[in-house]
């Protein structure tokens, strides 16, 4: 049986920038500093 994607994307940190990353439909976006709430709500 083939497994379910993810609902939700995974909360990842872009080393080189120590900003918050997401991949969504295989694009990356930044939201803001790791960690911080503004990343988080995103």
């Amino acid at each position: 049986m083939a497994r379910k994607p993810n609902v939700f994307p995974s909360y990842l940190l872009h080393k080189q920038s120590g900003q918050a990353r997401v991949r969504i439909g295989g694009k990356e976006f930044l939201l803001g500093q790791y960690g911080s709430e503004e990343s988080r709500i995103c």
